[in-house]
């Protein structure tokens, strides 16, 4: 039998060895092959670990620089401005706009199936969150009223956003409730 460093196990030698005798007079070579493959892979799995964490670095580099060049501390969480007041005031554009022009004559029953459809949808994204009309399986105007005195606001885009206090439509903790309607085009 010829020297080898490494271990057998059944017919497949595993190490450094060349070749070994399975009987008298046939020599069997070693299959390389699969060392071969098995260190592509590592090298392919190395490259890549290699490729994500030279991504990483970067990223976080320009992170840094963004950061730097807005003058703020990159390790300290962003915060709110302590201009920003708490509630916005109405806009002056909010003003001169009403409920019904922005979204028809029918807007409270629009307002009615919207906001209580996007009730729905978030009760059933988090279970947490309760609100009254849906889980009572009461209408809307059992809890707020809609209408001309109804707080809103005109977002960028021109869609109503309504907003309700804390504890009309949801528990207190949950504070106060916005909903953005979708503008009807007329």
């Amino acid at each position: 039998m010829m020297p080898f460093c490494g271990c057998f196990a059944g017919n497949r030698a595993y190490g450094i060895g060349i070749k070994r005798e399975q009987a008298p007079g046939r020599v069997l070579r070693m299959n390389m092959e699969w060392r071969n493959s098995s260190w592509k892979k590592n090298r392919m799995q190395i490259s890549t670990l290699l490729t994500l964490l030279l991504c990483m670095l970067l990223l976080t580099a320009c992170g840094a620089s963004a950061a730097e060049s807005e003058g703020t501390d990159p390790e300290t969480p962003p915060q709110e401005s302590a201009a920003a007041p708490e509630t916005e005031e109405p806009s002056a554009q909010q003003e001169d706009v009403t409920l019904e022009e922005l979204l028809g004559e029918d807007y409270v029953n629009y307002l009615t199936e919207t906001i209580t459809m996007q009730m729905a949808n978030r009760m059933e994204k988090d279970p947490e969150v309760r609100y009254f009309p849906i889980e009572d399986n009461a209408p809307l105007s059992d809890y707020v009223t809609i209408g001309g005195t109804t707080k809103f606001e005109v977002d960028e885009e021109g869609n109503p956003v309504i907003y309700f206090p804390a504890g009309t439509v949801t528990d207190e903790a949950n504070g106060e409730q916005s909903f953005r309607i979708p503008k009807l085009y007329q």
